[in-house]
């Protein structure tokens, strides 16, 4: 078997479209000397084979050009909208399309038209009848069958309809032997309509039951409306009192057309669980899969073999509907379920092979075993896209912990079967990264069901090693050598960028996971695992295998937390760091010496302080930045070890032209700080006040942020210091930076400003700055509020020093409901202060920018507060003032 693939159906479909408009755009431009047929093709795939899959019909005395993929529909479209009644129509030869679309639209206007007719003939019918049975009723019927009578006759009136309808429906219910066989038939004349017809049929439905009459029109009627009533699933309780297990075979047709109209699909914007009531139509299935099973086991079996996705996806979901009712039915078809996987299916909307694999998630928690057996049996018969889908499956069997719990057996052997698709060799790669990008994250959750497996994934770690290493030497001939020069075996040869780009990304995916799934059991089991990766990596060449032999060592340093298990690798430990073959082994293993410095202080030998002091001087970048990182873990954690020579090797660094060197040497410089005399900080806060103005300069504000939080680290207690840094240094991504970047640098300028009150004035500037850089941004109300807040601490001059920024802000555009808060928070914040000058001023403007308008109501209202409190203070008359300050009180 072989899974169909969507794109190549989609590319066959596309063709099918093209060569049917190529017959036909011949005769359908014959139909008009006046009609312009314009064939073009939509996508890619069109262009590509020539095809046209999109026809344009226009004519100068058309009003409605018509534009779409199949000539047939378009052309029927144009024709009737424009042709009907036209007077300039010029047939131009024949064979002649136009003259089939005519004959089609008067076929479909005579049917309409007899339709109509016969309506009418039926409605006088009707209505006669109905009379008939009132004028015999009066002399025989009593006072209750008169009623209904009338309501039957009044059915016509097509305004109360669907009131009578539901007082015929409860009638029904309440007394059936009240309806003749006249008055049933009336109601079957109703079963289609759109609003009334579900009453209908409920009423028509009590009457058969209750008078236990069956009337063969009622089932007729059924039958023929169960394809297209609107109100299907009522129409299945007629058919439900007439199919059964005799003759079933006779009505296969009809359950095949009910099941179709079962649709369980959700559509785009319902909720993800909308609610699918076909409870009629259910209980006709589960009556015949209780009483005819093998003769509905067919019906089903066709309709798991079509290969359509929207199909596809609601028969599965009637089969998870009627497992609990149906259980032996429903597991009898798993066979089929599982093969399904074999169809089409695509990326968009809901996925029809994940509702399949939830539906045999379902029939597992029901009948495990049994599943099982037969997933195993149809595994193997299974295409390689068909198989790359089962991984989803285990995972989601393995993840839910009652079945897990509850069979572990199979859980094991999932997770084996899971394993050994990854660690075979002759599993398709399909299959094997779906598994392993499953495993990669499942194994967090349940590291117990791989240890076992331990040694095999870290063996298959180093066959992707070797791929990795071969795919960078294929790489690097390709880019460095002629044709003629390169190896024969090549396997790069002749492949496009993108391929090579696909290839290198899909062996780095291979690495890291497999990476992850070793860690996570070093994580759980360090005292197993984690000796069996330190007994692997001696072996392992720093040349030939330099990516292998990193990642190893990374793991112990990830992973290893118990000193005991980690004084076994310490005797590798030296070998790693003075590593002839590579500079970038000798790298990962200073980062495990900075955490054997950092947590293993009982691990820590003389001659790992000697090889640290070596490393402080080494001329390799690398090398020597990752060992001033170490300098600053020992001066937190071992001060006694600081000495002035470390001091100076720290300030020499400072002056080096090594970016990775400069940066770390910037970084660990407060760290050192209180080893220097007031002398030497001097000196350093110098110095890094010269590196930020050669970072300013050359606009890189990541690295001048970080040199700034250094330079304010030394001088935060001299704040005659702190002001003659320029503003710029201190608050740089304030003005240049994101909204989160900004705000962490004003979080920063506020902790110093708590300390030294002269620092608000650059916090309130930046805080300005940045409430204008960001007017509205979603979620940062809160971010805004607290700002406000804090204003309220500062001192009356810098609040004063900032008016044109607090001028600014005031000013920027935006609908009264969106300007509300900030205007309100900023005219409280100078009301605070008394600014009553600039008070009067800004509100004047801002009542004229928000004119008397209901939806400006609120804002206007606070504007006006403050307005009104403004003028009074500033009022000299004694009851001007008292009048403005009862205007105010009374504003709210």
């Amino acid at each position: 078997m072989v899974k169909i693939d969507s794109i190549q159906k989609n590319i066959d479909e596309i063709k099918e479209i093209g060569r049917e408009n190529a017959e036909l755009m011949p005769q359908v431009e014959n139909w008009c000397v006046h009609l312009n047929v314009q064939g073009y093709a939509r996508g890619m795939v069109a262009e590509m084979y020539g095809f046209a899959n999109g026809v344009k019909l226009d004519c100068q005395h058309a009003a409605f050009p018509a534009d779409w993929l199949r000539v047939s529909v378009v052309a029927e479209e144009f024709i009737g909208r424009n042709c009907i009644t036209c007077k300039f129509h010029q047939a131009r030869r024949e064979p002649n399309y136009g003259d089939v679309v005519l004959a089609k639209l008067q076929k479909r206007s005579d049917e309409q038209l007899e339709k109509a007719k016969q309506k009418t003939i039926l409605a006088e019918k009707i209505k006669q009848e109905t009379n008939m049975l009132i004028a015999a009723g009066k002399k025989n019927a009593n006072t209750t069958q008169l009623s209904i009578l009338k309501l039957l006759a009044e059915l016509a009136d097509e305004d109360q309809r669907t009131t009578i309808a539901a007082k015929l429906a409860a009638a029904a219910l309440l007394d059936p032997s009240f309806f003749s066989d006249d008055a049933l038939n009336v109601l079957l004349m109703y079963f289609d309509d759109e609003k009334a017809g579900a009453d209908c049929i409920d009423a028509a439905c009590a009457v058969m039951a209750g008078r236990r009459y069956l009337p063969i029109n009622a089932f007729d009627l059924a039958k023929e409306q169960i394809g297209t009533s609107p109100h299907f699933d009522k129409v299945a309780k007629v058919l439900n009192t007439y199919i059964d297990q005799d003759n079933i075979n006779d009505y296969t047709a009809t359950i095949d057309n009910l099941i179709n109209r079962l649709w369980y699909k959700r559509f785009i914007s319902e909720p993800a669980d909308p609610e699918r009531n076909f409870q009629n139509a259910e209980q006709l299935l589960i009556k015949l899969g209780k009483t005819a099973p093998e003769q509905l086991k067919i019906i089903f079996r066709q309709h798991l073999a079509v290969n359509e996705k929207n199909k596809r996806i609601n028969i599965d979901l009637l089969l998870q509907r009627l497992l609990p009712s149906l259980p032996e039915f429903v597991t009898d078809l798993t066979t089929e379920v599982i093969r399904s996987l074999e169809f089409t299916d695509d990326q968009y909307e809901e996925s029809a092979d994940g509702v399949t694999l939830e539906t045999v998630h379902v029939l597992f928690n029901h009948d495990p075993s049994g599943t099982w057996d037969c997933l195993k049996k149809e595994k193997a018969k299974l295409s390689v896209a068909a198989k790359a889908l089962l991984p989803r499956l285990s995972i989601k069997l393995i993840d839910d912990r009652a079945f897990a719990d509850n069979h572990p057996e199979i859980t094991a052997a999932l997770v084996d079967e899971l394993i050994g698709d990854i660690l075979n060799s002759n599993v398709a790669e399909e299959v094997k990264t779906a598994a392993r990008h499953e495993l990669s994250y499942f194994v967090q959750q349940r590291p117990e069901l791989f240890q076992n497996r331990f040694d095999g994934f870290l063996g298959y770690l180093s066959k992707v090693a070797e791929e990795e290493a071969l795919f960078k030497y294929y790489q690097k001939e390709l880019e460095d050598k002629e044709p003629g020069e390169r190896t024969t075996f090549n396997y790069l040869v002749g492949k496009g960028f993108y391929e090579i780009e696909n290839l290198q990304h899909e062996i780095h995916s291979r690495y890291q996971e497999t990476k992850r799934i070793i860690g996570e059991l070093c994580k759980t089991a360090p005292q197993q695992n984690l000796p069996k990766v330190y007994s692997v990596i001696p072996e392992i060449s720093s040349v030939k295998n330099e990516q292998y032999k990193r990642e190893l060592i990374t793991i112990v340093t990830d992973y290893g937390k118990d000193p005991v298990v980690l004084a076994g690798f310490m005797p590798q430990l030296y070998t790693h760091l003075l590593d002839p073959d590579s500079k970038n082994i000798r790298y990962i293993a200073l980062r495990f010496l900075d955490k054997i410095f950092d947590k293993f202080p009982m691990l820590v030998t003389s001659s790992l302080w000697d090889l640290f002091d070596v490393f402080l001087q080494d001329s390799d970048p690398g090398v020597k930045g990752l060992a001033l990182v170490i300098l600053g873990t020992v001066a937190g954690n071992y001060p006694e070890r600081i000495t002035a020579a470390h001091l100076q090797i720290h300030k020499d660094a400072l002056y080096t032209t090594w970016a990775f060197v400069i940066s770390n040497a910037i970084e660990i410089a407060n760290k050192l700080r209180p080893f220097m005399n007031d002398r030497q900080q001097y000196d350093m806060a110098v110095l890094l006040v010269r590196i930020a103005d050669i970072y300013s300069k050359e606009n890189d504000d990541a690295k001048l942020s970080a040199v700034i939080d250094q330079v304010l680290s030394f001088v935060a207690d001299q704040p005659e210091a702190l002001y003659k840094i320029p503003a710029n240094f201190i608050s740089p991504r304030i003005k240049t930076g994101d909204y989160y970047q900004a705000k962490e640098q004003l979080e920063k300028l506020w902790y110093l400003a708590k300390r030294t009150p002269e620092v608000a004035a650059l916090w309130l500037e930046g805080v300005l700055s940045f409430l204008i850089r960001f007017p509205y941004n979603g979620g940062g109300q809160d971010d805004r509020l607290d700002f406000y807040f804090k204003m309220h601490h500062l001192d009356r001059k810098f609040v004063i020093a900032q008016e044109a920024h607090f001028r600014e802000l005031l000013n920027l555009p935006g609908t009264a409901m969106e300007r509300h808060f900030e205007i309100a928070q900023i005219l409280d914040v100078l009301g605070y202060f008394e600014c009553y000058s600039l008070l009067q001023e800004v509100t004047i403007n801002l009542k004229i920018q928000f004119e008397d308008v209901e939806a400006n109501k609120r804002i206007r209202r606070n504007i006006e507060f403050w307005q009104l409190l403004a003028a009074s203070e500033l009022a000299f008359n004694q009851t001007e003032k008292l009048n403005n300050l009862n205007a105010a009180a009374n504003v709210f």
